[in-house]
C-alpha cells in the first residue's frame, strides 16, 4: 500500500507542478471564458489571454484553471494523509486480527486511496492490482 500512496503523491506533485507553471499567480487567479470572433477565449485573473478553444471547450478549460487544480491537489493530499495509516493496515499482517468494525474502517481507507488513484490509471507506474 505504501507503494500506491507514494505513487499517488507523485501524481499529485506533478499536477501541482504543471498547474503552478501554467500561471505565475495561479493560487489567486481564476480563469474566465468568453466567446469572441467565433473562438472562445480563456483569460486569467489579469485578463490576459491564456488559451482559446472551439465550441464548449472554453467552459472546461476555464473550470479547470490552475487555481482550481491547486486546490484539488491540496484537498486530495489531505485525504491521502488522513487515510494513509489505516489503508496501510489493510494490507499488513495486522489486518488478520482486526475486528469486523476495524476491518471495515481500514478497508474503506484502502478503497478511498485506490479511488483517488483511479483518474491516473493511464499514467506510467499504475498497477492493475490498485484498481478498485
Amino acid at each position: 500500500m505504501s507503494e500506491l500512496i507514494d505513487w499517488l503523491r507523485g501524481q499529485l506533485d506533478e499536477d501541482e507542478r504543471i498547474a503552478a507553471q501554467a500561471a505565475p499567480l495561479a493560487d489567486s487567479e481564476r480563469w474566465t471564458a468568453s466567446a469572441r470572433n467565433g473562438w472562445d477565449e480563456i483569460r486569467d485573473g489579469r485578463h490576459r489571454r491564456v488559451a482559446e478553444a472551439h465550441n464548449d471547450g472554453r467552459t472546461h478549460i476555464a473550470r479547470h484553471d490552475p487555481a482550481r487544480v491547486l486546490a484539488e491537489v491540496e484537498a486530495k493530499r489531505r485525504i491521502v494523509d488522513y487515510f494513509a495509516e489505516d489503508a496501510a493496515i489493510a494490507w499488513s499482517p495486522k489486518a488478520q486480527s482486526l475486528s469486523r468494525e476495524e476491518w471495515y474502517l481500514v478497508s474503506a481507507a484502502r478503497d478511498t486511496i485506490k479511488m483517488l488513484a483511479l483518474p491516473y490509471a493511464d499514467q506510467p507506474g499504475y498497477l492493475e492490482e490498485w484498481r478498485p
